[in-house]
């Protein structure tokens, strides 16, 4: 379960976190993660797997 009882879900802490550090991208490991802070509402990094950002890496190689 991502929810806790209080005022802030975890997602949106995490997010708070990210944000404080000015992080424009998150790499995340599992789908799970990546869900739940996609679900974050509002101004938020881009939430990337560790898969894709692999994958654009290679792309870019001529």
């Amino acid at each position: 379960m991502t929810d806790i009882p209080g005022k802030l879900r975890i997602p949106d802490m995490r997010m708070a976190d990210i944000r404080a550090i000015g992080a424009e991208v998150v790499a995340v490991a599992c789908p799970q993660c990546t869900a739940m802070l996609e679900g974050v509402a509002g101004d938020r990094a881009e939430v990337l797997d560790i898969a894709e950002l692999v994958a654009a890496s290679l792309e870019e190689r001529p």
